[in-house]
């Protein structure tokens, strides 16, 4: 940095518009370069936070500046391409760069302090002066020296105690400073060796002679000494990983600390990763069929052509042995390979596969990892001299890492609405932004899925993007065959068993017989996503949101679904007192139950966001399933991605229905794209498996096209209806929402707010509306949705739409609105 430059402009992890300049002091002037962290106190306050130097900064404010405190980093943390990506993601998605910085930084590196409290001494106190809490407040801290608010809350059991911390600020009776939290430590690994002055077999035999009283230190000691080499009768020193020593000698760690505190053994900490290595490589990759090959070689050449791919390939064709010979090719020119996934928990297959192939070169990266193993991760990708890691393969956060030099983005089940990050603030789809991150750094992208969104598909029939297809499954295995069962009929019949069709119930009967292996689809959790009074009718509902509690067999709980609230059930409802409860509706808990009734002898596990809390729940349940030790898997969408089970010979669909009557434009696509994704688990080895849909509208035109494998149909009589209606990918969406605890403040608001936004936008705009579920952890939703069309310049609209958003926050009456933007809702 420039000696004269004393001046910095700073990015903060704050929802606030903007960014900050700081005066540099002349002791860090040599320091605060581009791209690295520094301390900066913001507000009023004395709040710190960890900000990042984004520029230097001649022009100055008006306003008195503050000094930087601290830098953090002796390398930058931020590139200048993660800045350019920061940058776009905040102006496409309209959200603040600090929001952006927010999420994209792991927790260890982006601190802010927190206030804590303590006594001043300096000032005599009146006890009588105060009330009763505020002489709970110090007497807590008369004992504890120091506390935080949280801490002083559970020490006093009071709810609430910053207003009274204020009161007493103000008195000057206590005093407020602020101090980081945990910061980033490195994993560290005790490892014992021998004290040097004992590396005689002369003295060794004094120490053992000294521990013959205490029988686990020499036990310990005898096992030390099996670990050493030995060059002419004498030891050679060396470190042991102290769990190692621990584990060969049966000792507990006391044994080993008194053996240290008598000078006989030392210790001392190595670095460790904490990201999982080991892995050798094979350098084995996949043979292709021919129709692979073909597919590979046409990608390449598109790959000349156009910057984006997409791969329309049916399920079970092999996409990821495709994947793995592109990244082949990426990884040898020395450049870095992202692999995108929905969900990683759910693709530890293609984790193992890749890791078979690439060993160490591959990291995995999601928000399941700790803040510390994500840090790491980001470290070492940042530091060119340490960046051995050439493959990430991650969920939608991976986005935000600091690469250097990528060659390729792999974007695997493009379609899925796990791109899409909901809330907080940036709302961005990981998709989209994947091919805007490619752009930067002159990269490729492959998308792929069995089902394309119709926005990427559009974008290859416009000749935009590269296209590719595989049409048929890898081996020569029939896609499976599909029938359909009008469960209207089957009720009206009184043929159903339970949930299950005569059909479904007579094919799960003969493939449990040939010892092959069924999934159960039903995309709805719990026992029962409904619970009646026969008495007065009611049900119970959350007391935060405006939406019927689901009942939990399993744990005699009422839960609800989007905010957590629970209670236990009971026997009485709990409005009249009188009647009892009838279930409605039937979640996977049930299906469970009644399967167990049909099929006592099989192995029966869940699938679902219950069932898979705990951490490795998800792999062992997989490698469970994998190893044959469960026959029937009842499961959510969760089955329907990325799973690649040999012995699956059929699928069971228990209502369709509830797919299709969502009430969004995107409900037949989904259903169409969930439908076809779990129909494809069967089958996918040898044999040509089954799948048997349960509807009560069999004739429904989703269904038609699932029955028929045909994508092609369906993308061409939904794009269509889109076309006719306005929506995308014909058009652009931005969506706005008002939020506020009062409906009818909420409902004046919004009134008031649409009129302006009709005036600007026209027949652009709809809403004012009320949303599917009006009220969500205490908050009311309305929102209005803007159809742009894309020969309009978006730019032009979404500043309209910034400048009106700002003159309504800045109106007194509406400051407790909260106004939220979601462009490209998904």
């Amino acid at each position: 940095m420039p000696e004269s430059n004393h001046h910095v402009e700073v990015i903060l992890p704050l929802s606030v518009p903007g960014t900050f300049t700081y005066i540099v002091p002349t002791s860090y002037s040599s320091e605060a370069l581009i791209g690295k962290r520094v301390v900066v106190s913001f507000g009023t306050g004395r709040r710190l936070y960890t900000g990042i130097v984004i520029s230097y900064q001649t022009k100055l404010p008006a306003y008195d500046l503050k000094e930087l405190l601290d830098v953090i980093d002796d390398e930058p943390s931020v590139n200048e391409k993660v800045f350019n990506f920061w940058k776009w993601i905040s102006t496409y998605y309209m959200c603040f760069p600090g929001e952006v910085m927010n999420t994209a930084l792991p927790g260890t590196m982006n601190l802010s302090s927190e206030s804590r409290f303590v006594l001043n001494t300096n000032k005599e106190i009146s006890r009588l002066a105060l009330n009763e809490k505020e002489n709970l407040i110090i007497d807590a801290l008369e004992r504890k020296k120091e506390l935080k608010l949280k801490e002083l809350n559970q020490l006093t059991s009071l709810k609430n105690s910053l207003s009274l911390m204020k009161q007493l600020v103000d008195k000057e009776i206590v005093s407020v400073f602020e101090s980081f939290q945990a910061k980033y430590l490195p994993k560290k690994r005790p490892r014992i060796k021998l004290n040097i002055e004992l590396l005689d077999l002369v003295k060794i035999e004094q120490v053992r002679h000294s521990l013959l009283k205490a029988p686990a230190q020499l036990k310990l000691l005898y096992s030390f000494l099996e670990h050493l080499d030995f060059v002419d009768e004498l030891p050679v020193n060396k470190f042991i990983p102290k769990d190692v020593l621990l584990k060969s000698a049966n000792v507990g760690p006391a044994a080993l600390n008194a053996l240290i505190k008598k000078g006989i053994l030392s210790v001392d900490y190595i670095e460790e990763s904490r990201i999982n290595t080991g892995f050798s490589e094979t350098n084995d990759l996949p043979r292709l069929q021919n129709f692979q090959k073909k597919c590979l070689d046409e990608i390449r050449q598109q790959h000349t052509e156009r910057d984006v791919v997409l791969l329309h390939g049916v399920t079970s064709s092999g996409k990821t042995e495709i994947y793995s010979h592109l990244i082949e090719g990426v990884v040898e020119s020395g450049q870095q390979v992202l692999y995108l996934l929905p969900e990683i928990a759910l693709t530890s297959q293609i984790i193992n596969r890749l890791r078979k192939y690439f060993g160490n070169r591959v990291a995995v990266y999601h928000s399941g990892l700790n803040a510390n193993e994500r840090t790491e991760i980001w470290k070492r990708i940042s530091n060119k001299s340490e960046n051995e890691i050439k493959i990430v393969l991650g969920a939608r956060s991976a986005i935000f890492l600091p690469f250097n030099n990528i060659g390729l983005i792999i974007v695997d089940e493009e379609h899925d609405r796990s791109f899409k990050q909901q809330d907080p603030a940036p709302r961005y789809e990981a998709r989209d932004t994947a091919v805007v991150l490619a752009g930067i750094h002159k990269a490729k992208v492959l998308l792929g899925s069995a089902t394309p969104s119709l926005e990427s598909f559009e974008n290859a029939l416009s000749g935009k993007y590269g296209f590719s297809e595989l049409t048929e499954r890898f081996g020569g295995i029939e896609m499976p065959e599909i029938q359909v069962v009008d469960i209207g009929e089957e009720y009206r019949k009184k043929r159903m068993k339970y949930s299950f069709s005569t059909l479904l119930y007579k094919e799960m009967s003969e493939k449990l017989e040939r010892g092959e292996q069924i999934i159960i689809f039903q995309n709805r959790r719990g026992y029962a996503p409904l619970i009646i009074c026969n008495s007065c009718s009611q049900s119970p509902v959350c007391v935060n949101c405006d939406v019927a509690l689901t009942y939990h067999k399993g744990i005699q709980s009422l839960i609800c679904h989007y905010c957590g609230y629970k209670i236990g059930m009971t026997i009485n409802c709990k409005s009249c007192g009188k009647g009892t409860y009838t279930d409605m509706g039937k979640g996977t808990e049930r299906i469970e139950e009644e399967l167990k009734k049909l099929f006592p002898d099989a192995a029966l596990s869940r699938f679902d966001f219950d069932s898979t809390r705990k951490k490795n729940a998800f792999q062992n349940l997989i490698d469970k399933f994998e190893r044959g030790e469960i026959d029937i898997l009842i499961g959510t969408q969760m089955v329907t991605k990325g799973l690649d089970f040999e012995n699956v010979g059929l699928v069971g669909i228990i209502n369709a229905d509830n797919l299709l009557r969502f009430p969004d434009f995107r409900s037949f696509e989904r259903t169409f794209q969930m439908l076809t994704q779990v129909a494809g688990r069967a089958g996918r080895k040898n044999k040509r498996g089954k799948v048997i849909i349960q509807t009560f509208d069999p004739i429904h035109p989703v269904i038609g096209f699932v029955t028929n494998s045909d994508y092609k149909g369906f993308v061409n009589k939904e794009l269509e209806e889109r076309l006719t209606f306005k929506y995308p990918p014909f058009y652009r969406i931005i969506e706005v929402r008002l939020k506020h605890s009062d409906r009818q403040k909420l409902n004046n608001a919004s009134i008031i707010f649409g009129k302006t936004l009709k005036g600007i936008f026209r027949e652009q705009l709809l809403g004012p509306e009320f949303n599917y579920i009006e009220r969500i952890r205490n908050l009311y939703s309305m929102h209005f949705i803007l159809k742009v069309s894309k020969k309009s310049s978006i730019s032009n609209v979404k500043n309209k739409l910034a400048e009106t958003i700002a003159d309504f926050n800045s109106n007194d009456t509406f400051k407790s609105i909260k106004v939220q933007i979601d462009v490209d809702p998904y």
